[in-house]
């Protein structure tokens, strides 16, 4: 009995649960972005929005994990010129680094401007639309 018991009770919850400490040590954890630009910027000047891209748990690095960057800029909620590639990526620390360097564009009517953007990336292989963390004024 004792033995039926060892056999039938014991070793098979102690072999699930080294299976399942296993498999779940392989995987792989969300992720989370960071997003810098500035609030402010003068007209026809150059500036950079960096993202901050990581991942926490086990599993691959983010630079495996994120890929087919592009930002869209965008005026006061319209599509300003073509998506844009990344200017630089690196590593940070255990991030990954994506830095656009884009030039906000001119006041051909005085007025000023309010510019957002749009992220595009793939994450464990799934297209991503992230909206910019704030707006940028744009002014003489």
């Amino acid at each position: 009995m004792l033995r039926r018991l060892w056999l039938f009770g014991v070793l098979p919850v102690v072999g699930l649960g080294a299976s399942a400490a296993w498999w779940a040590t392989a995987l792989p954890g969300a992720g989370a972005l960071h997003q810098y630009a500035p609030t402010a910027v003068p007209a026809g000047a150059p500036f950079e929005i960096k993202v901050l891209a990581g991942t926490w748990g086990e599993g691959n690095a983010p630079h495996g994990r994120y890929r087919d960057w592009s930002l869209q800029l965008l005026k006061n909620g319209e599509p300003l010129g073509v998506p844009m590639a990344p200017t630089n990526t690196a590593r940070e620390g255990d991030r990954v680094a994506v830095r656009f360097v884009l030039t906000a564009p001119a006041l051909a009517d005085g007025q000023p401007a309010e510019l957002t953007w749009q992220l595009r990336f793939v994450f464990d292989k799934q297209p991503k639309l992230v909206a910019g963390r704030h707006a940028i004024a744009v002014s003489r």
